[in-house]
């Protein structure tokens, strides 16, 4: 694979999983693709805590994490887990903590529609349960997507199980995952 391929940017959920669940002969591939010389990057939603999960324990070269808010990479002892944020810890933690509360207001009438599991790992968005967990009807989507819509200064991301309100619109999945490509090509050079 790796003759004109340099790098391989992949999704986790529905991309590498199979009905939720890695087949074995998933994981087995991108073993070998990164053996191969193929730079390998992680590009979800998925919170800090899965993020680096799969920076620690899968064969990625780094993990861009909560479409975008974070990249984890490895570190030259392959021991330490390098962070990268798109804001500073105060900033991050304020604007976290308005989509926190400004969640809970939009779930506290509507207990068929809660946060999801991994929200409480969470550093950079707010993450809602679609379909992971629980089944929201069309209307009631409907309805969250029309009230997350309304906060200011979010933007929203509805993947095939929640729906993520983030809290810096400027840091995508995509500037992201370049970010990260640079540094870790310059780290291997």
């Amino acid at each position: 694979m790796s003759g004109h391929v340099k790098a391989l940017l992949i999704d986790f959920d529905g991309t590498l999983t199979t009905d939720g669940k890695v087949l074995p002969e998933v994981y087995n591939r991108l073993h070998e693709i990164r053996e191969s010389g193929v730079l390998t990057f992680l590009v979800t939603g998925r919170s800090a805590a899965w993020s680096e999960c799969f920076c620690r324990c899968w064969p990625f070269d780094a993990v861009v994490g909560e479409n975008g808010g974070f990249v984890y990479q490895m570190g030259e002892d392959d021991g330490i887990v390098e962070f990268y944020c798109c804001a500073d810890d105060d900033e991050r933690a304020s604007r976290r903590q308005f989509l926190i509360q400004a969640a809970t207001e939009i779930l506290e009438d509507r207990p068929e529609l809660k946060f999801s599991f991994d929200n409480k790992f969470r550093l950079t968005d707010v993450a809602i349960d679609i379909a992971e967990d629980s089944r929201p009807s069309a209307l009631q989507l409907s309805y969250l997507l029309r009230c997350v819509n309304q906060l200011p200064n979010t933007s929203h991301v509805l993947s095939s199980i929640h729906l993520q309100a983030l809290i810096i619109v400027s840091f995508t999945r995509a500037f992201s995952s370049q970010r990260s490509l640079k540094k870790v090509k310059k780290s291997s050079s």
